[in-house]
């Protein structure tokens, strides 16, 4: 069995986070329950070449 290693998060990434641990598990809720709308809307802030058609 390994044991597992963990790191601290450098302090300069900490400043900068944009989502935190929980705003990462509400996302990913928000996936699991209702991905079409859920993919639409991440899709939107992505820039692409033209929009995608389900």
């Amino acid at each position: 069995m390994k044991d597992t290693v963990t790191y601290d998060v450098p302090a300069e990434f900490v400043e900068k986070i944009l989502v935190d641990n929980d705003k990462y598990l509400a996302l990913y809720q928000q996936s699991v329950d209702d991905s079409g709308n859920f993919c639409g809307k991440m899709g939107k802030r992505i820039d692409w070449i033209s929009p995608l058609k389900w």
